[in-house]
């Protein structure tokens, strides 16, 4: 009986033991530090655009200021209408620049006359009616295009915005997550994230300005609208044990 007793008695102290030593070990798992993981997340997105702008509009140039105005805005006024009769809203057309100031000889810096500019922006969803409406106000009067700007509709605007912003998180994520892996350790969480930038970039192209232009030979041209980006950045800061 007292071997068997004592050796319950050697059982039971060895079962303590590992009783002990397992809850130590256990312990130790789980007093170890959290470890933090910051990345940015980024996105860029392509669409094609639904909304155009352009600029264009009228100069003159007379040794009479006032009658460099008239012949100005008589110009404007004809190409204002033409356009209208195309279907583009009154307020869709807006003014965007306007001067006038006198010319002079560069030479002996005598007053030779008074130059008046007066420009207008038109905006359209119709992307096919671009060139018409260039040709429209160029037969109409008009000697200056300057830029032609393809965008998108505030409704398109916000899609492509959650599409990127979501992009721009899980880009965070893949990027945390390699991170953690090559250190053998596991994403348990997240810190933070901040929305650091959105950026959205219209194709804009140029024009130019150009004398009168014979209407024979004013032909509708051809416009090709390009690609508009919306761009998306974060800072996330991920835990990881």
């Amino acid at each position: 009986m007292k071997k068997l007793a004592v050796l319950l008695a050697l059982v039971l102290f060895g079962i303590c033991l590992i009783a002990i030593q397992f809850h130590q070990s256990q312990a130790k798992v789980e007093s170890l530090p959290n470890t933090t993981i910051t990345v940015f997340g980024e996105a860029k997105i392509t669409a094609k655009p639904n909304i155009a702008t352009i600029c264009l509009g009228v100069e003159t140039e007379s040794e009479n200021v006032t009658q460099a105005l008239n012949k100005n805005s008589e110009k404007l006024t004809k190409i204002i209408s033409a356009i209208e009769e195309l279907g583009i809203p009154e307020n869709n057309i807006t003014t965007t620049y306007f001067r006038v100031h006198p010319v002079r000889d560069y030479r002996t810096n005598e007053l030779k006359g008074y130059r008046v500019i007066n420009e207008i922006k038109i905006k359209t969803s119709d992307l096919n009616s671009i060139g018409k409406i260039i040709s429209v106000a160029i037969l109409s009067g008009a000697n200056r295009v300057e830029w032609i700007e393809f965008g998108l509709s505030k409704g398109k605007v916000k899609i492509l915005r959650e599409k990127a912003i979501k992009e721009a998180c899980e880009d965070a994520e893949a990027k945390a997550k390699t991170i953690a892996e090559s250190l053998n350790l596991i994403i348990v969480g997240i810190a933070s994230i901040k929305e650091q930038t959105i950026y959205f970039q219209p194709y804009k192209v140029y024009g130019s300005e150009f004398g009168a232009v014979p209407i024979p030979t004013v032909a509708t041209p051809p416009i090709k609208p390009g690609e508009v980006t919306v761009s998306f950045k974060i800072v996330a800061t991920f835990i990881a044990r």
